[in-house]
């Protein structure tokens, strides 16, 4: 397994790619291990990959579109659902935000826009 690993890295294959693969790896042999098939799963080990962090504004830019005003409806309406995202978030954290996921497509954590 170690040298498909080398051979996938050397052929250009990233490291997150690669750990897809070993994921789907690991769940066959853990499956193979439940119907009996091996006595006991062997361990996988993935590659480390590293945290990429994400951009986010600069103090100027987020000054900048708060002042930012919209000419158009569709500007209107776009400037307003991010300054209701970011008071939205100052508030409260957006893991902790509920989320509607009824079929009729109501969004209840949304406020109108206009």
């Amino acid at each position: 397994m170690v040298e498909c690993i080398a051979a996938l890295r050397a052929s250009g294959v990233s490291a997150t790619s690669i750990n897809t693969y070993l994921r789907g790896l690991k769940a066959y042999v853990r499956w193979l291990h439940a119907e009996s098939v091996l006595a006991s799963p062997f361990p996988i080990t993935f590659l480390k990959v590293e945290a990429k962090i994400p951009a986010t504004l600069s103090a100027t830019q987020v000054e900048r579109l708060v002042a930012f005003r919209p000419a158009g409806v569709i500007e209107k309406r776009t400037h307003v659902a991010t300054l209701e995202t970011r008071k939205a978030l100052q508030r409260r954290p957006l893991f902790h935000r509920p989320f509607s996921t009824d079929c009729d497509h109501r969004f209840h954590v949304m406020s109108p826009i206009w």
